[in-house]
């Protein structure tokens, strides 16, 4: 096939140009859907949470089994699972100007 070109003239230039800044922009990328990544994030934030709930109870059950004598470690043990209790309601109850990682019921 013998094709002649066209010649590029502004105009085709600048639909090209606006043909590639919407074929790369953001609304042309592929996601996951919001209610997915409010799922995931809703997961993981409990997640966390529950760890982090297992983590106080050991450390206050080994507290109060044999840690307690130890003049140092002990009131740490305690001081690790009140800073737990505090990460979960900060977990539970995020910071004033965000949103809760879960949907709005």
């Amino acid at each position: 096939m013998n094709r002649t070109r066209r010649p590029v003239t502004l105009r085709t230039q600048t639909a090209r140009m606006r043909a590639a800044a919407v074929a790369t922009g953001p609304a042309a990328r592929v996601s996951r859907s919001t209610a997915a990544t409010e799922a995931a994030v809703s997961a993981a934030y409990a997640a966390g949470a529950l760890l982090l709930a297992g983590e106080a109870a050991v450390h206050v059950q080994q507290y109060a089994s044999f840690i307690h004598e130890v003049r140092w470690i002990g009131p740490l043990f305690l001081a690790n699972a009140a800073a737990a209790v505090a990460a979960i309601a900060g977990l539970a109850y995020p910071g004033r100007g965000s949103s809760p990682p879960w949907p709005a019921s």
